[in-house]
């Protein structure tokens, strides 16, 4: 039997017990599972830091060029009766269309904002790959019990990133195809009929309800049991789909009350003082940011 499946079997009883069983995974190993949170914030820290600094140069390089290609617009020009030709101030041919209009790249600049917010995209994803991979790690050593180590766990995701990226870029892709067919063509399409947009609608709900729903397991029957991006595919709907409703509810419900437990606590925070919120703030969103991956 593979820890998977063990453990979907010894799966807590009710949302109650999901509750109980997450809050006694973060009491008893609440430090290994810190670290990995620490260390995840220190690499989105570093990864924003530089993507910002090469973004602010970008921009600062573009925005020099438009004023170069200003004070060239603005440049006066004169006509030189002996050759018949007009020139810029600064002895530079005039084109003869009767106005400064010199070429501004409005493609290079669209195509390289494209490529930036490429850049950012799958920079991030691979970031957030690693660490969600380290987490099932942690998680599923402490589910056979094994004290998480935070580097193993990290290693373990970075050794895994591959394979988990493929995952959640396979996912992105079918969501996205999904959205486009039931949701924007129907829309588009002038005069579609208001039962297909309606159907196409619904469709498109049930399948955002289903998705994350039937291939929660994904990532770690990657982790834990070494399976390929599509094999994982395969592994979470078997896993999953006889306990549809009790992990729908488990997650909706976790979710509803880890919100209203954060924003109590901030809304106590706040009344101490714009140091406390400051430092409530971040520690509330460590927290949280940690035991929401559990």
């Amino acid at each position: 039997m593979s820890l998977s499946t063990e453990l979907f079997e010894n799966a807590p009883v009710g949302i109650d017990g999901v509750i109980r069983q997450v809050i006694q995974i973060f009491g008893e190993h609440w430090q290994p599972l810190v670290m990995i949170t620490g260390i995840q914030m220190i690499a989105f820290t570093g990864v924003f830091l530089v993507l910002g600094t090469l973004t602010r140069l970008l921009a600062a390089s573009y925005i020099l060029y438009l004023v170069s290609v200003l004070q060239t617009m603005i440049t006066p020009f004169y006509y030189d009766y002996d050759h018949d030709r007009n020139y810029y101030g600064d002895d530079q041919q005039y084109d003869g269309q009767g106005t400064n209009s010199p070429d501004i790249n409005i493609v290079y600049a669209i195509l390289a904002l494209i490529a930036l917010i490429v850049l950012w995209v799958v920079v991030l994803s691979f970031v957030g790959s690693i660490f969600t991979g380290a987490f099932c790690h942690a998680v599923a050593e402490i589910y056979t019990g094994i004290t998480p180590s935070p580097v193993n766990s990290v290693r373990k995701g970075i050794e895994k990133i591959k394979k988990v990226y493929l995952f959640q870029l396979i996912l992105f892709s079918f969501v996205l195809l999904l959205i486009l067919f039931t949701v924007v063509a129907p829309i588009c399409i002038p005069d579609t009929n208001f039962l297909v947009t309606f159907l196409g609608l619904l469709s498109c709900w049930v399948a955002m309800i289903s998705i994350p729903t039937l291939l929660v397991a994904g990532i770690p029957t990657i982790i834990v049991e070494g399976k390929e991006p599509v094999e994982a595919l395969k592994r979470s709907f078997h896993l999953c789909k006889d306990f549809f409703f009790f992990i729908y509810c488990s997650q909706f419900c976790f979710h509803i009350v880890l919100v209203i437990v954060v924003v109590m606590i901030k809304f106590i925070l706040s009344q101490l003082g714009y140091v406390w919120i400051i430092i409530g703030h971040y520690v509330v969103n460590f927290a949280a940011s940690t035991i929401a991956a559990l």
